[in-house]
């Protein structure tokens, strides 16, 4: 017995241990062999990817539009211009909470990875090989602050990558972001690895927080705060900002604005995931479990309008189109606020009193129903420069931008009536005529002036005072300060149709030509503004009286605009163009005896105090 003993020591003593043995470290070095051809082909494999993400602008990280600020000629703010409804915040102004509910549901190692979480990879790799496809992708938010930072879910679309290379790609984008911002903020730290790394991942996060869309329009938290609840973010209840980060997974689906049950089932869940990171306590969690969704919409606006449109429209042409949609503008226009405040405010309140007018019949504004079309209720507009400048001060397109968008300053034309009567008697002025000439002021029968009448007297049609008077001969000043018809279509005839036609065009009238008449001959019925004209052109011929004879040919709408820097972008250092555009119409003379006739016409004419009782 001692003797078998004695020999299984002296075979044990003999025995050599495994990692001392030849053969174990010949199969190391094959593994180590394997490993490195492995990972020598994987690299090579992955290169196309790597090279691919390194072709991406780190600047254009989080780049976003910003919303630009529409101002009045004195500062006070009059709207805002955005495509994507957003303002951003810094990071402090988002609660705690909210980003704990984020990273609940997003990416829970978040503050650990470099942009990649290699864990959640490998997990997501097993479970996918497991259910023979994709249903886990380990995405991380550095990983989709760089999708949304440069589209790669447009451009694999475009360039046809699979769905792994898509994400192959973004795994390397993400990684030369984090390393892109770490690299920036260095300096800040003094070489203090952990400070400079929890910075870069707050940088990152408020990024990612105030780019990624929380649907119905929505971009960024405070812009999704006011829109679905009408708070300020640090006001969000817990389950409220659940209710936000639920959208994330599938903005348009999961807004609460398009589906109030999807967004409580999806916020349940963000819920249900805070409390097993141990954001909240069950007790809470199941508190707020029982909670429904209720909505509170406060958007930030656009304030659209008549106005806005014109404003916008000058702005892309001074900035161009991709600029504006950076945004961060700050645009000061030409518009004076309480002027353009009255304008629409005189205009509505002038029109309802029409409206009210005992045997009123046709639509009135109250009665409009918007499923049944367009509009048919009464229109009005109005425009207001300066005619030193050509800055507009108010622009009113319209009785209400929501009903009809149909900007009848700039599309619109109706005739001018008796409000061309001034550009008769500049005509008639220009050729040898002045304010004391004497005309007839006698009844003139309507067949000669050929106004859908067939008898009767023009002074029974479009006056613009009750009970009209004939005085006999008057001057030419008193004949135009009360608008005498008669006397004036006496004044156009005697000078000459053609030549009140030629003066008109000088004004900027766009009145038919005579080519575009074939086999017709102008009528007087001219005289007495019978042709459609439009509003612009009626300013711009009326400013030639107060200029001295020139008239302005463009209407100016912005002042300057700064971008987000404060740097002045129009106009330009050296004052290019802000040039006035104008064109000699008439006489100085001419021009000013016409105005003065204008001053009177608010004096002792018909829109005197007294005419209008």
């Amino acid at each position: 017995m001692s003797r078998d003993k004695n020999k299984k020591k002296e075979r044990k003593k003999g025995r050599r241990w495994f990692f001392k043995r030849r053969w174990f470290w010949i199969f190391v070095g094959i593994c180590f062999l394997l490993a490195g051809v492995g990972a020598y082909i994987g690299n090579q494999m992955l290169d196309p990817y790597r090279e691919i993400a390194g072709k991406y602008e780190m600047v254009r990280v989080g780049e976003k539009e910003e919303m630009s600020f529409i101002l009045d000629r004195n500062g006070e703010q009059i709207g805002t211009m955005f495509v994507e409804n957003r303002l951003s915040i810094p990071l402090e102004e988002i609660p705690e909470i909210f980003v704990n509910a984020v990273l609940a549901q997003e990416d829970q190692r978040y503050y650990e990875h470099d942009g990649v979480d290699w864990v959640g990879v490998a997990r997501a790799a097993w479970l996918n090989l497991r259910s023979g496809g994709i249903t886990q992708g380990a995405g991380t938010i550095t990983m989709q602050l760089g999708r949304k930072s440069f589209d790669l879910l447009g451009e694999a679309k475009r360039k046809k990558w699979s769905g792994y290379e898509r994400k192959i790609i973004e795994a390397f984008v993400a990684l030369r972001i984090e390393e892109h911002v770490r690299e920036g903020l260095k300096g800040e730290f003094m070489g203090d690895e952990v400070a400079t790394k929890k910075a870069a991942k707050e940088k990152v996060l408020e990024m990612y927080l105030n780019l990624v869309p929380f649907g119905s329009g929505y971009y960024g938290v405070k812009s999704a705060a006011l829109g679905y609840f009408g708070k300020q973010p640090q006001e969000l209840t817990v389950e409220e900002c659940a209710s936000i980060v639920a959208c994330l997974k599938n903005p348009s689906r999961i807004s609460p604005l398009n589906n109030l049950d999807e967004n409580k089932k999806n916020r349940d869940h963000v819920l249900r995931r805070m409390a097993l990171e141990g954001m909240i306590t069950e007790a809470q969690k199941n508190e707020m479990l029982a909670k429904p969704v209720v909505l509170n919409p406060q958007p930030i606006r656009r304030d659209k309008s008549y106005l806005y449109e014109r404003v916008a429209e000058q702005t892309r042409k001074l900035v161009g189109e991709e600029e504006l949609s950076r945004g961060g503008y700050t645009i000061r226009t030409t518009i004076h606020s309480a002027i353009q405040q009255e304008a629409e405010r005189s205009m509505k309140d002038h029109l309802l009193s029409i409206e009210e007018t005992e045997g009123y019949f046709l639509q009135k504004y109250d009665e409009y129903d918007p499923r049944s079309g367009a509009p048919k209720y009464l229109q009005a507009a109005a425009l207001m420069i300066d005619h030193q400048t050509g800055e507009v001060l108010a622009h009113v397109g319209g009785r209400d931008y929501r009903h009809s968008q149909y900007d009848f300053v700039e599309s619109g034309s109706r005739p001018l009536g008796t409000g061309f009567f001034p550009f008769v008697y500049a005509s008639a002025f220009e050729n040898g005529g002045h304010p004391a000439v004497l005309v007839e002021d006698q009844q003139l029968n309507a067949m000669l002036v050929g106004v859908d009448g067939t008898e009767g007297v023009v002074g029974e049609w479009g006056m613009e005072i009750p009970n009209p008077t004939y005085d006999g001969n008057v001057t030419s000043r008193t004949a135009l300060r009360q608008s005498k018809i008669a006397a004036t279509l006496r004044v156009g005839q005697e000078v000459g149709l053609d030549q009140v036609l030629q003066t008109s065009k000088n004004f900027g009238f766009k009145l038919p030509e005579k080519e575009e008449m074939p086999n017709q001959k102008l009528l007087p019925r001219m005289l007495v503004g019978f042709d459609n004209v439009s509003v612009p052109q009626v300013v711009s011929a009326f400013s030639t009286f107060p200029r001295g004879g020139t008239r302005v040919d463009s209407r100016r709408y912005i002042q300057e605009i700064r971008d987000r820097e404060g740097n002045l972008v129009y106009p330009k250092e050296d004052g290019g163009g802000s040039d006035l555009k104008t064109t000699d119409v008439c006489s100085e003379a001419t021009a000013f005896q016409i105005h003065s006739i204008l001053n009177d016409v608010y004096q002792k004419g018909n829109l005197s105090e007294e005419a209008r009782g």
